[in-house]
């Protein structure tokens, strides 16, 4: 899934700053572990601009890593065409996992501002898309992923997807 950072850097030897966009496509990023603290007690919240130009596969936005789960991923499934917050209970392959499907499809070849939140005061995770919240769902936890924070894929019982 293509992905676009504005990214800043150092043109040298004349030191002129450049300000320019940068596709991603089929490429992976990982930051060095952890980059983000899901502790249970720990709210937090991942936001991307995603545009989407395939509906036939899964796509995930960003994850952040467990050895085996991912203590969230933002992402889109085929089959029912929708952006979704997913989390899981724990870092085990039979860990529950809750999810805030979005109320509308996705539409491809748009952008859209995507916010997956994580309310650990309230229990529950939102999805927001383009400011509006979407979605919501009722979770008991989250665990502490000290995996690394994946941009463009994710992770189901330790195999990346």
């Amino acid at each position: 899934m293509p992905f676009v950072v504005s990214v800043t850097s150092q043109w040298a030897p004349k030191g002129k700053l450049l300000h320019l966009p940068v596709e991603f496509v089929g490429c992976r990023f990982r930051e060095p572990p952890p980059s983000i603290t899901t502790e249970a007690d720990a709210p937090h919240t991942v936001s991307a601009w995603v545009r989407l130009t395939r509906g036939d596969l899964n796509a995930s936005v960003a994850s952040q890593n467990g050895a085996t789960k991912n203590a969230f991923k933002l992402a889109y499934a085929p089959g029912d065409g929708k952006w979704r917050f997913v989390t899981y209970d724990s870092d085990s392959a039979t860990a529950a996992e809750k999810r805030a499907v979005s109320n509308r499809s996705a539409k491809l070849n748009e952008w859209t501002h995507l916010a997956g939140v994580y309310d650990a005061g309230a229990n529950r995770i939102r999805l927001y898309e383009n400011g509006e919240l979407v979605a919501a769902n009722t979770v008991t936890g989250t665990f502490n992923a000290t995996g690394g924070f994946l941009i463009g894929r994710s992770q189901n019982n330790g195999a990346y997807e």
